[in-house]
């Protein structure tokens, strides 16, 4: 029976919703071996398939997971409920630094359960697990880490965490919102400060979000144009200041955006008066 998850999410205390896999990237595959008319299953580790995962921060690296020992499993082709208890490895490896392999042991991953999103269970049919889509999820609340690079990121590993595979289902998303005064007074020469406030009104957790500033070229960004959140938690929000220097007299308008990665994004603006 092959299994196919071609979304990916991975929690953990420094890497919140982490989303690995996408449906344009490589997905995760298994081949689980059936146990004739039980619909139970194992899946060797050779036959379970992570693609890997590479990322530039905290330091440039990639990010594998790979299966331990063999999983072994259960699908109700009468109500689509899946479960596959598995003990995955995931090992971090630091370019030029070395590597930190973290085990969270053995732990049951199903469709219902919500340790990440809620899990969603597959059509009910005897096919139901391999054509149509679905989604597992489990969680742990401790692991044991080992290796040379664990000095670096055993803290963003350590502690509760959890995993969410899915087929054609997406995670839900940041919804990113951006707000400001409508209006502002500024005079040409001095600075002035201009307040924004970023909220998370989705359900996933928002991470490196990037805050920026447009102006004409008659209003001068003091310092950095570009602003970066590094964690919005749901329901969350974090108020921003931008300085504004104004070389000339005039009505202009400031722009703002809010943006993650391309999957969330928002935008507002102010008009400045400068006497």
């Amino acid at each position: 029976m092959p299994l196919t998850f071609n979304n990916a999410v991975l929690t953990t205390p420094g890497f919140p919703n982490t989303v690995l896999v996408t449906p344009a990237s490589t997905p995760v595959t298994a081949t689980a071996t059936l146990v004739p008319g039980t619909g139970a299953f194992t899946i060797k580790p050779s036959d379970f398939n992570f693609p890997t995962y590479s990322f530039t921060t905290p330091l440039p690296g990639s990010f594998q997971i790979t299966l331990k020992n063999p999983a072994t499993g259960q699908f109700n082709a009468a109500t689509g409920a899946l479960s596959i208890t598995a003990d995955f490895v995931a090992t971090v490896n630091l370019n030029g630094v070395g590597s930190c392999s973290a085990d969270a042991g053995t732990q049951t991953y199903s469709t219902s359960s919500s340790a990440v999103y809620p899990g969603v269970a597959f059509p009910a049919n005897a096919n139901g697990a391999t054509t149509g889509p679905g989604a597992i999820t489990g969680g742990w609340q401790s692991i044991q880490s080992s290796g040379s690079a664990c000095s670096l990121v055993a803290s963003a590993l350590n502690g509760p965490g959890g995993l969410w595979l899915s087929k054609d289902i997406a995670p839900p998303k940041p919804k990113l919102s951006i707000s400001a005064a409508h209006k502002a007074k500024g005079t040409v020469g001095k600075s002035t400060t201009l307040k924004v406030t970023v909220a998370n009104r989705g359900k996933l957790v928002g991470t490196s979000i990037k805050v920026c500033a447009k102006a004409p070229k008659s209003v001068h960004v003091a310092g950095a144009k570009c602003k970066t959140i590094a964690q919005l938690a749901v329901g969350a929000k974090k108020t921003l200041k931008f300085k504004l220097k104004p070389t000339k007299a005039g009505s202009f308008t400031v722009k703002f955006k809010a943006s993650e990665s391309g999957i969330s994004s928002a935008k507002t603006k102010v008009a400045l008066k400068v006497a």
